[in-house]
């Protein structure tokens, strides 16, 4: 099938809390399992997490100097979609398959580790490279070595849009015939900046969230990762339209009226034909 107003999602994975491959978190999600735990050590105040089992699979030897909690979980989604992957090397080539992930802080995680370890003993950690263990540089590096694509590749941060804007990017770089495939997720690891962060902004809850609640306290925050291989042809849900606006309303809250979204939503709809 050839996609004339969208492009399919040929395959996808995830890690997160409730399980390590996509149909454990599916399995989950459908028995309402939920999956809370502590923040990590060091937090400094109470809140609930879903962090990913610390069992992940480190990454093989050869990429040992790009081992980090991030680029474990993105091994581990990528591992579930490595025949897909192949497929589209194949079918394009490995030049005409990109790289587009959204992460709001990758391995910082890893460089917070490192600075308390030089702040105890006054020198970092044996052979640390920021750049390879904590950075998004580290992250497109890992995932290049891990699947074999040579085409463009970028890391958008944008905070919560991160994701959301690589989706939107994927699709420009389509239309615009720059690739013929584009490797599309996001990727982050729990760490302290977003931890305090959330919290400084008085947005964290102490317990479990409960957005729909009369008495509701904030949010609580996660980690994982999540791919998905939009294709120019194949078979699989389409992608049909994004928008993306930026209201300028405040440096941290939107429009209280939602204009920024109501905009955004317009403009997905519209690209969907819809």
């Amino acid at each position: 099938m050839t996609a004339h107003n969208g492009f399919p999602l040929t395959a996808w994975a995830t890690v997160n809390a409730l399980g390590q491959s996509t149909s454990d978190v599916i399995d989950a999600l459908r028995k309402t399992q939920p999956a809370f735990s502590e923040p990590p050590r060091g937090t400094g105040f109470q809140t609930v997490c879903g962090m990913v089992d610390a069992n992940v699979a480190p990454l093989p030897a050869s990429l040992a100097d790009l081992d980090s909690r991030n680029n474990r979980f993105i091994a581990q989604s990528l591992s579930e979609m490595k025949p897909e992957i192949d497929a589209a090397l194949e079918r394009w080539s490995a030049a005409r398959v990109g790289i587009c992930v959204g992460s709001s802080t990758a391995a910082m995680d890893e460089i917070e580790s490192a600075f308390r370890t030089n702040a105890s003993t006054g020198k970092l950690p044996d052979g640390f490279d920021v750049l390879a263990k904590g950075s998004a540089d580290g992250l497109v590096r890992a995932v290049q070595s891990l699947t074999g694509i040579q085409g463009p590749s970028a890391v958008l941060s944008n905070a919560c849009a991160s994701s959301g804007k690589a989706f939107a990017s994927a699709k420009r770089w389509l239309e615009a015939d720059l690739v013929d495939a584009v490797l599309v997720g996001g990727a982050d690891s729990l760490c302290q900046l977003t931890l305090r962060g959330f919290r400084a902004l008085g947005l964290l809850a102490p317990g479990p969230s409960r957005p729909f609640g009369l008495n509701r306290e904030g949010i609580h925050i996660g980690e994982g990762a999540a791919f998905c291989l939009m294709e120019r042809e194949g078979e699989g849900p389409l992608f049909l339209g994004a928008g993306e606006t930026a209201d300028a309303h405040h440096m941290t809250t939107p429009d209280p009226e939602g204009k920024g979204a109501r905009a955004a939503m317009h403009q997905a709809l519209e690209q969907a034909g819809l």
